[in-house]
């Protein structure tokens, strides 16, 4: 049963997720088209008036009910799939459209695919590869664990082998940790631990052959170790807005857990990163190589455009 959407975009494309209220609907969208339009229903059995936006999720369009006369079994307005194109939103990915978070609850840890690259799938590519660093920068965030290239080259690898922007809970939403998600577990000798006390403590305490500097570089220890680092668990909770979750992991190479943490995804906060103003962008020359080397010596996926660059280049 397709749940009551209380947030929406404005365009397809990485435009900010905006709640729902006759008011931030108004202000955002002054009544223009394709937004408001006329009276002549596109959906049979629309109701009342045409007031469309985009899912956040699915990026497909939304109809927008309730907008201006409560509905009876609710006071605020809401936002129901189309299941079709609308004039002026062109972007309809059928195969988003039936695996939305919104519309279908994904059970814990599913990695199934989808049958076709065609639509989101390309849209999720084209983050990914424009804005590699910034995907790497969350992730860096919310672990504590600094990515070197060489790492999110290893990350990056595993992801296409995978062919993770394939995979039904990838939204356009959600890029960076469902990248994470479907990448393979990698070591983390030799990274740095910037800002994660609990994560030391638990290595220093359950790990004690590890060689953790005082500055969190995992480095020779006092006997062979391996910590290798996974996310598992990827987990999609859908009321009126959309909670996910997936696990961290540290463990040896026998499968023994030295540290475990949820990761909560911050929707908002990448897509702020992602629509920073050129002029106070930083931006990681090292890593969009690295992102369009990889690229460029597939064949198992179409050319992607590259967007021109602006801010501030760094190859920190």
């Amino acid at each position: 049963m397709e749940r009551r959407v209380r947030v929406f975009r404005l365009k397809a494309e990485i435009s900010g997720e905006h709640t729902l209220s006759r008011e931030v609907f108004e202000s955002l969208t002054l009544k223009h088209f394709p937004w408001h339009q006329p009276k002549d229903n596109h959906l049979k059995g629309a109701g009342e008036g045409n007031y469309y936006a985009v899912c956040p999720a699915c990026t497909n369009p939304v109809q927008i009910l309730g907008l201006y006369r409560p509905l009876p079994q609710t006071p605020h307005p809401y936002a129901r799939h189309t299941g079709e194109r609308i004039p002026g939103f062109e972007f309809f990915d059928g195969d988003a459209h039936q695996n939305c978070p919104y519309i279908v609850k994904h059970k814990p840890g599913c990695r199934d695919l989808k049958a076709s690259i065609e639509g989101l799938p390309i849209r999720i590519l084209e983050v990914l590869l424009n804005h590699f660093d910034r995907v790497i920068y969350t992730l860096e965030q919310d672990t504590g664990v600094r990515i070197s290239p060489n790492l999110a080259r290893a990350m990056l690898r595993s992801y296409l082998d995978g062919k993770g922007y394939l995979y039904v809970g990838a939204t356009i939403q959600n890029i960076p940790w469902t990248f994470a998600y479907m990448a393979n577990a990698h070591s983390l000798y030799g990274r740095t631990i910037h800002n994660n006390e609990a994560m030391k403590d638990a290595i220093r305490k359950r790990h004690p052959v590890a060689g953790l500097t005082d500055t969190g570089e995992l480095g020779k220890g006092t006997a062979y170790y391996s910590i290798l680092w996974s996310f598992i668990l990827h987990t999609i909770t859908a009321g009126d807005t959309l909670e996910e979750t997936m696990k961290m992991v540290l463990a040896d190479d026998r499968q023994r857990r030295i540290y475990t943490q949820e990761i909560r995804f911050d929707h908002n906060r990448f897509e702020r990163l992602l629509n920073t103003p050129p002029e106070r962008a930083r931006r990681n020359a090292v890593l969009l190589k690295v992102a369009q080397e990889e690229f460029e010596s597939r064949r198992d996926i179409p050319e992607i455009k590259t967007t021109a660059l602006a801010g501030k280049m760094t190859a920190l």
